[in-house]
């Protein structure tokens, strides 16, 4: 259990764009305890993050190399309980965020819809967490003709699901678009978005 609350730590460093704690966490877990492949594996995304959030790419990515290799590997049957989540459509989210934190906009939106496409339909709250990244690496990297079908994909969920991590995501991504060279129909897009977000 104590390296499920240094994980969610990390991850939440990591989202509030403070690199060097989850760092810290991240190789604290990997120097001083003995992990299967596949938990190593998670660590080594976690530390991957980081990386490439505090600007060392070689790291970032010989990081994230070490991640995958390790995933591939497979699950031991002394995996614990919560690693369920470990699976390939996250390891092409943290793919996929990791090169958006590298600025590596066409790399990052090919993982994310990767990972989109192999989320079960049943797996809901994963699509709409993911599908909301896609857009905001899609503000960023300034591909507008695109987001407008992403947009139309999460207003799906959006009545279902609350997420209120999603949500910030949802709302600063809009924000953009409703000030962007977007095309009307994708401003309107933006605007019912936001709309559906505030009556949830």
């Amino acid at each position: 259990m104590e390296l499920l609350v240094t994980q969610n730590m990390a991850m939440h460093a990591a989202h509030l764009g403070r690199p060097a704690e989850a760092l810290t966490l991240a190789r604290q877990v990997l120097e001083t305890n003995r992990l299967t492949p596949r938990l190593e594996a998670l660590f080594r995304t976690r530390e991957a993050r980081a990386l490439a959030q505090g600007g060392d790419i070689s790291g970032a990515l010989d990081s994230f190399a070490k991640a995958r290799s390790l995933y591939m590997e497979g699950v031991r049957d002394s995996e614990p309980y919560w690693f369920w989540w470990i699976n390939d459509q996250e390891i092409l989210w943290h793919e996929g965020m990791i090169y958006s934190d590298l600025g590596r906009w066409s790399d990052s939106l090919e993982a994310l819809q990767r990972s989109i496409e192999v989320t079960p339909a049943r797996e809901r709250r994963r699509r709409y967490h993911n599908l909301a990244s896609l857009l905001d690496v899609q503000v960023m990297a300034g591909a507008w003709v695109d987001l407008e079908s992403t947009m139309e994909g999460l207003l799906v969920y959006t009545g279902e699901i609350n997420s209120s991590r999603v949500n910030e995501i949802l709302l600063s991504a809009t924000a953009k678009v409703l000030h962007s060279p977007a095309s009307s129909s994708a401003m309107d897009a933006a605007a019912m978005l936001r709309e559906e977000i505030a009556d949830v």
